[in-house]
């Protein structure tokens, strides 16, 4: 239900900004170490595949880039592109089950 609806029907709604995508401020070393565990990447948005790349840096930028890439958008697989991904898989939507579906058709 909208903010309207709820109004009129009497209710009070306050907002609560309750969510910031930040890049993790951690040693990535742990992570690229075990990399090759990896067998796909997933990105939901633009921010997160930007935190992955500036997390992983220099030093394991190539081996992040190395693994497919699974996005919900033809937008957000033309920016992975850009960033040089090879291997862009797109759901057909942004849902879990759009996700699942397109992680189990890689099998």
């Amino acid at each position: 239900m909208r903010r309207r609806e709820l109004r009129r029907r009497g209710a009070e709604v306050n907002y609560a900004e309750v969510y910031r995508r930040l890049c993790p401020d951690s040693d990535p070393a742990p992570l690229i170490a075990q990399w090759d565990r990896v067998q796909l990447v997933i990105a939901t948005s633009r921010d997160l595949l930007d935190n992955l790349i500036r997390l992983f840096g220099p030093r394991g930028g190539a081996a992040l880039r190395a693994r497919p890439l699974l996005v919900v958008s033809q937008r957000l697989a033309e920016y992975a592109r850009a960033q040089g991904f090879d291997q862009v898989l797109q759901a057909r939507e942004a849902s879990d089950e759009a996700l699942l579906q397109a992680m189990t058709e890689l099998s």
